[in-house]
């Protein structure tokens, strides 16, 4: 609603979500679990992830993530990474060359927790 997408982005957004401002405001700061309205959104993204927009979008949310999240953990060892979740999952390829940057190595990545704790239970 501000008009700061790409077209093509914005087109399918809206196509299958209500981008009013309010409607998105109130997704924001009403229910519950905000996290789950904002995640819907990250499929649509995911479609566009091979475009400048959305790798630099993307990327830069990571190296923000990478380097107030995780740098006290970083600071320690520099063993490989996993990652669970929606947004690592979709843009698997984005996350890797940032950590490629930064000199960190990605070693799994699940969608949904359970594929994890199916794996580690699975071999010990």
């Amino acid at each position: 609603f501000y008009g700061s997408l790409p077209a093509e982005v914005e087109d399918e957004l809206n196509r299958k979500f209500s981008l009013q401002r309010d409607d998105v405001l109130d997704h924001f700061y009403k229910p519950s679990f905000p996290n789950r309205y904002i995640a819907q959104f990250c499929a649509t993204l995911a479609e566009f992830k091979d475009t400048s927009y959305v790798k630099d979008l993307v990327g830069n949310c990571f190296r923000e993530f990478i380097d107030t999240e995780l740098h006290f953990v970083l600071k320690r060892q520099k063993a490989p990474l996993g990652f669970t979740g929606s947004v690592a999952y979709g843009f698997k390829e984005i996350l890797e060359f940032v950590l490629r940057e930064k000199g960190l190595k990605l070693e799994k990545v699940f969608n949904r927790p359970i594929e994890g704790l199916i794996q580690f239970h699975s071999t010990h």
